[in-house]
């Protein structure tokens, strides 16, 4: 090849198609129609900074963009018979071909360049992950390359132009709707232009998609040289013999660049040959993954089956397209032994009832978008099986892992031996089952439920030595409750150095009145309520008073079970909730002012961002103490104690549980100290046992099913708990199990729109400050009414001239009759108010909708403006030389 030549049919032709306008509007068509895709209503109604909505629709865009692009390259040559004489230059053929289509590509490119100016739209109204846009244009560029040289074997065929468009239409047709076939064999979704593309647009370059598009191309252009060159002997006596010649070399060619991609997709199984662009590398698979998925025998393969629906509400986009990301590269690195199965759900479909049959449930998400109010019932679940187990996940909620949910869901069904975990029995009911006190059937807490699907979970009686062999770890929720005769049984367990989590908590909530606190005294077998009361049989003693005296001895650890920790520092982590947050929730945040409020490199917290704990407690080391205290959970230094007198007082209730209420309004004195609310106790060995390992955490609310919904609920987006990764992260450190640490602390940074969610916000604050105004002014109006009824009340009262019976008969006409006018006038404010709150939700949608249409027409009309700068200039300079180069005797005079 000679590179001058291909030099000069390149210009050549890249100078024909920029000499008149039909380039420029080419471009500018392209790039307004790349815009309006790229940031339709969608766009903002998923609040992500990405290109997702133009991909969906890039391929349709080349269907007709690339032949309007193509159709000139040869048919337009031979229509005006300038294919003879190119053909005659001193250039062989291949040489024309390639100058001519790298002519195209340039054209291609520049026009893709000018709608990149789409990014730095993005990019003022948010932070956008740069590697995923850039990974994303270039899966355009490449497959917008192999559409080019579709489009140029369409003008080949014909010398019409018209002709040369519609086959280009055509011809390009077919890698992009050869994925519709899928329903027929699973091949055809392989050969899917738009299927290689997707994972392009997660921020991946995949090797095995690299290699489609550069073989689709190199066969296309192949095609273009065998229809250019067949001048040369089609006319002869050989002619049918080499057409016969030239179909099977065809043929050849495709299979062997079949073989070629066939065999980098079995490369790519066993090795990963993904390149991840991500700035978190979201989609790259740790290494504990990739070694299980090697693991997997081929006797007992892994299915996988993602019931997922395709229209998701905004809050539920960014969970929708990492769990379809991650997805595909299970399947990419599974090969034969781990497949994946894709089914786009939507309500009242066979999809959706199979999703059902399987154990996938819908969940009813509210949503509130394009000024509608309503609930959406959305399917983004799992069922993972082999021959021999199945796992389902039913839900990916915020907050979940989803590669550690996937990867411990595999493990589950590959039949790997799993670790035991033990869960002391105690008053917590962690098991659930039926309260023989209380007489009511209480629900096994959703913390076990999590641990049963990485660990074999047992019950352990603590009425009997624990066998110290057969768990890897025990936990006990509430020891303190345990009774004189059961609570050595744990403190020989502990002192034998077995690893231990340890969860008790100096005010528990989490029954929803503080009756398991350790100072409470048990209740009597008949219960709390008029049963108990009448019941003679006095309650079994506490072990040591509830103080754990001998567990604390052991451990070399000061824990006071009246003292309740308060921090002021919730308020400003949280300004949004504003007052619903006491100092009694304890936020213990990387935010906070003490940055070692989560331990920054242990591997139970490091990588975790905030923990919600409820009225916990302080645990200190004592002086002189051989151990290693690692303190894992701080308050800030905004913190204070609380005396047991000072957080609690007698219940006003005679048949109310143990008589006890918390005090919600203490008196709070600072001690500028932080507290530890959870540590990790290690040291030395025990008479030939190994040294202790435990973890200590003063809040047994921390784990209760109150707040693993509320980290799993996205009824409160702007708090991202980690209060179950945590506790995952203790069993694992505990029990030796590091493996899936990791995973459980890769979280996707939300990449939202930033400046549109500064206006929201705003308008949302006006909003809230209308409706409080709103409020105020219905509670004065009932305020007022209430207080004429007061004095007229008391004037009757003072009326010395009205006998004792006329006073109360026209006491009570009063009453009655004002009543009935404070009712109907409540009812009236009451109408009013909702009124004028609906009218401010209503104002308040309008302006957000009129701010992002104000936003998009900008992302519309921004990004062609600068092609239509260069075409005018480009186009001005031209004519102005043609008028240069016209003698001044021929210019027409006016």
């Amino acid at each position: 090849m000679r590179s001058h030549v291909i030099k000069a049919v390149f210009w050549r032709n890249l100078a024909s198609y920029f000499s008149g306008v039909i380039g420029y509007l080419f471009i500018v068509v392209f790039v307004v129609a790349c815009a309006a895709a790229a940031f339709s209503p969608r766009f903002f109604t998923n609040n992500l900074a990405t290109l997702d909505q133009l991909s969906e629709y890039f391929p349709l865009l080349l269907l007709f963009i690339v032949p309007a692009v193509t159709m000139t390259s040869w048919a337009e040559e031979k229509r005006q018979g300038t294919d003879e004489l190119l053909f005659t230059l001193p250039a062989n053929d291949f040489e024309v071909l390639l100058g001519k289509y790298l002519a195209v590509l340039a054209v291609y490119t520049i026009a893709l360049a000018f709608s990149g100016f789409n990014l730095l739209v993005l990019a003022w109204y948010a932070e956008p992950d740069f590697g995923l846009l850039f990974t994303t244009y270039f899966g355009y560029w490449l497959a917008g390359g192999a559409l080019l040289a579709a489009g140029m074997f369409a003008s080949v065929l014909t010398n019409s132009v018209t002709v040369a468009f519609v086959l280009g239409v055509t011809i390009g047709a077919i890698p992009i709707f050869v994925g519709k076939l899928s329903v027929a064999h699973p091949i055809f979704a392989s050969l899917s232009l738009p299927d290689q593309l997707k994972e392009y647009s997660l921020g991946l370059i995949p090797l095995t998609s690299l290699v489609y598009f550069v073989s689709l191309t190199a066969f296309l252009l192949y095609l273009n040289e065998v229809f250019i060159s067949k001048r040369h002997w089609s006319g002869g006596k050989d002619g049918p013999t080499m057409w016969i010649q030239y179909v099977v070399r065809s043929v050849s060619v495709a299979v062997a660049l079949i073989s070629v991609n066939v065999l980098v997709v079995k490369l790519s199984e066993a090795f990963p040959l993904n390149l991840d662009l991500t700035t978190e590398k979201l989609f790259t698979l740790s290494r504990s993954t990739r070694e299980l998925i090697g693991k997997i025998s081929s006797e007992r393969p892994v299915m996988i089956q993602a019931f997922i629906s395709a229209d998701v509400p905004r809050e539920q986009v960014a969970i929708q397209k990492r769990l379809k990301g991650l997805l595909r590269q299970y399947d990419r690195e599974g090969g034969s032994r781990l497949d994946v199965r894709f089914v786009d759900v939507t309500p009242f479909t066979p999809e959706a009832e199979e999703a059902r049959l399987l154990g996938v449930q819908g969940f009813q998400v509210p949503t509130d978008e394009d000024g509608r109010r309503g609930v959406q019932e959305v399917f983004m679940g799992v069922v993972v099986s082999s021959p021999v187990d199945e796992v389902v996940v039913p839900i990916f909620e915020a907050g979940t892992s989803i590669e550690y949910e996937l990867t411990r869901s595999i493990r589950t069904v590959a039949n790997e031996k799993r670790l035991t975990v033990g869960m002391l029995t105690t008053d917590a009911k962690v098991a659930g089952g039926f309260d023989m006190s209380s007489f009511r059937q209480l629900p096994e807490w959703r913390i076990q439920t999590e641990l049963k699907k990485q660990y074999k979970v047992e019950q352990v009686p603590a009425d009997s030595p624990i066998d110290e062999k057969k768990y890897d770890v025990l936990v006990a929720v509430m020891p303190s409750s345990l009774s004189p005769s059961q609570l050595p049984n744990l403190v020989d367990y502990v002192r034998k150095g077995r690893p231990t989590l340890v969860f008790d908590d100096p005010l528990p909530v989490f029954d929803g009145a503080g009756t398991q606190a350790p100072r409470m005294p048990k209740p009597r077998p008949g219960g709390g309520g008029m049963m108990g009361q009448f019941n003679q049989q006095p309650p079994e003693p506490k072990a040591e008073e509830g103080k754990l005296t001998s567990l604390l001895k052991v451990l070399e650890i000061a824990w006071d079970n009246g003292e309740v920790i308060f921090d002021n520092s919730g308020k400003s982590l949280h300004p949004e909730f504003g007052d619903m947050i006491q100092p009694e929730l304890v936020f213990v945040s990387t935010k906070s002012k003490n940055k070692s409020a989560i331990h920054p490199t242990s591997p139970v917290t490091s990588g975790l961002q905030e923990i919600l704990t409820f009225f916990p407690g302080n645990i200190r080391q004592r002086q002189g103490s051989d151990l290693k205290f690692e303190a894992l959970l701080r308050s800030s230094p905004k913190s204070g104690v609380h005396a047991w007198e000072d957080i609690t007082r007698q219940s006003g209730n005679p048949f109310g549980g143990g008589g006890m209420e918390i005090n919600n309004n203490p008196r709070r004195q600072l001690t500028d100290e932080a507290f530890t609310l959870a540590a990790h106790i290690t040291g030395k060995e025990f008479k030939g046992h190994k040294g202790l390992n435990v973890i200590f955490v003063s809040d047994a609310d921390l784990i209760s099913n109150q707040l693993f919904n509320l980290e799993t609920s996205q009824q409160l987006p702007n708090l991202r708990i980690d209060n179950v990764k945590f506790v995952l992260n203790c069993v694992d450190v505990l029990a030796g199990e590091t493996s899936y640490i990791d995973l459980r602390k890769r979280r996707a940074q939300l990449r939202t729109l930033t400046a549109l969610q500064e206006v929201s916000d705003d308008l949302r604050n006006a909003q809230t400050e209308e409706r409080g105004k709103a409020d105020a002014e219905a509670k004065e109006q009932l305020s007022k009414a209430q207080e004429r009824l007061t004095k007229l009340v008391e004037e009757i009262e003072k009326d010395t001239t009205l006998m004792p019976q006329q006073k109360t008969s026209k006491l009570s006409i009063a009453r009655e009759t004002e009543q009935r006018k404070l009712d109907v006038m409540r009812i009236n404010i009451d109408r009013d108010r909702a009124k004028k709150v609906e009218g401010i939700e209503a104002k308040t949608k309008q302006q957000i909708r009129a701010k992002e249409d104000w936003i998009r027409w900008w992302c519309i009309l921004l990004p062609p403006i600068p092609a239509i700068v260069l075409g005018v200039i480009v186009l001005s300079s031209r004519i102005n030389a043609e008028y240069r180069n016209v003698e001044a005797d021929r210019l027409v005079k006016r």
